[in-house]
């Protein structure tokens, strides 16, 4: 895996030093990134240019791509998930209320979306699908003390398979679609951002650390990269081809700091 690109992030002026927690390619490979401490989106091209913004009056957490140039963004403080057109502007057009607190968002199909995060009434740990309109399809509740803490989800390419993480359970968790459990893997540091490469193999960031745990599909680990990217890494996501993978970061000196890399992978 070759770093191809560091930049850092547009810095909001006199506002705070931004935290990306958030970030989702769209085609062509331009991307867009969620800035949880200053409510707000970004829109960068594929050379890295920033292009535009907008401002949220709550706290957003996690955005993915549905279709075309339209994504949705979680707001886990507020239950609601905003749908968005991202062009050379943004666009607002659905807000759809939900009933647990939704942290991380993968697409199921331009209708449906896969949220992770916890109920608030009972504080569980959960995942599940819930449609454009906020109505849950399917609601997954986890065993043990809740972590409720940072989420993020992804799926498989055939969309069968999700993978979940708490940064406090320090697992990587794999679900059948349905709900079967596959496979739970313990993993060293916390881990936060998970993608799925070309392969279906698994990038999980360790939060606490430098690494890249690396994941067969099956749920063995392969390998863990070590990058020169700092601490406390937040959120991974691959381009829709799966050529790039980009990585966000919250280290209290280097909030505003991105990393792009190809996403071959090496053995």
């Amino acid at each position: 895996m070759d770093l191809i690109k560091e930049f850092e992030a547009q810095r909001l002026h006199g506002g705070k030093k931004s935290w990306y927690t958030g970030a989702t390619f769209l085609p062509g490979d331009s991307f867009v990134l969620v800035d949880y401490c200053n409510s707000r989106c970004c829109l960068y091209d594929s050379a890295c240019n920033f292009v535009s913004e907008i401002s949220f009056s709550a706290t957003p957490w996690d955005v993915c791509h549905m279709k075309g140039n339209i994504i949705a963004i979680s707001f886990p403080h507020k239950n609601k998930i905003e749908f968005l057109a991202a062009n050379n502007t943004f666009e607002f057009l659905l807000t759809s209320n939900t009933k647990r607190a939704c942290y991380g968002l993968s697409s199921l199909d331009e209708d449906h979306l896969v949220f992770s995060g916890y109920n608030n009434e009972e504080w569980r740990d959960c995942w599940g699908i819930i449609d454009k309109k906020g109505e849950e399809k399917f609601y997954h509740e986890l065993q043990g003390d809740s972590s409720r803490d940072q989420s993020y989800v992804a799926l498989n390419s055939t969309k069968t398979q999700v993978y979940v993480t708490w940064s406090n359970r320090r697992v990587l968790q794999c679900f059948g679609i349905e709900g079967d459990f596959k496979f739970s893997i313990e993993l060293i540091d916390k881990p936060l951002g998970v993608c799925v490469n070309i392969d279906d193999s698994i990038f999980v960031l360790g939060h606490s650390s430098n690494n890249i745990h690396h994941i067969s599909p099956s749920g063995e680990l392969l390998n863990e990269i070590s990058k020169d990217i700092p601490r406390e890494s937040c959120k991974i996501c691959t381009s829709l081809n799966k050529t790039y993978i980009l990585i966000t970061n919250r280290h209290k000196e280097t909030r505003d700091k991105c990393f792009i890399y190809y996403a071959r992978y090496r053995r």
